[in-house]
């Protein structure tokens, strides 16, 4: 399916997933509500062999708070429901691509008013003031020496706030804690 300059390949048989990974066009993997997570994992671990930028999506079921909450931390970059049209879907993508933010649907909007709100990620104290700094853009040299710490110990802190944010680099924490409401 062609939704104006995006191609949407559905990938229903897992032996045409090789050449789908190999496409260097191929940015997004886009799943389903009726997968598990454990497939999906699979499936991700897959690409992410393959293809280290491929980003991810879900539609998911509106009630199904808790499974967003869960690929949210995982990196998920758009959350959105089930019956999205392609063209939200598409749009939401570049958003993401352009402008390197988390899409969340309305389903976390409306669940702050039934008393959910956003995943929490136990950071530290120590760990969140390592975060803004990072956040304000400064080295690693320069926070052990506004902290009055060693590098190898920011380099620690610094692990474990990728860890536990689900992330892969500094840039990708910063996003995501702003998405969180860290920093």
């Amino acid at each position: 399916m062609r939704q104006g300059g995006v191609e949407i390949v559905p990938c229903a048989d897992m032996s045409e997933f090789p050449a789908l990974m190999a496409d260097p066009d191929m940015g997004w993997l886009l799943f389903a509500a009726d997968l598990d997570d454990h497939h999906i994992e699979q499936t991700l671990w897959r690409a992410r062999t393959a293809r280290s930028d491929i980003e991810i999506g879900l539609l998911g079921a509106r009630h199904d708070r808790r499974r967003a909450e869960r690929w949210i931390r995982r990196g998920c970059a758009v959350y959105l429901e089930l019956e999205t049209s392609p063209r939200r879907v598409i749009e939401a993508m570049d958003l993401v691509s352009r402008l390197r933010v988390r899409v969340i649907d309305s389903i976390f909007h409306e669940g702050q008013h039934a008393g959910l709100s956003l995943p929490r990620v136990g950071l530290t104290r120590r760990e969140r003031d390592v975060l803004q700094l990072l956040d304000h853009g400064h080295r690693n040299s320069e926070i052990a020496g506004f902290l009055h710490i060693s590098e190898n110990t920011v380099e620690y802190h610094i692990r474990h706030i990728l860890q536990k944010l689900g992330v892969r680099n500094r840039m990708e924490a910063c996003r995501q804690a702003a998405v969180l409401g860290l920093i």
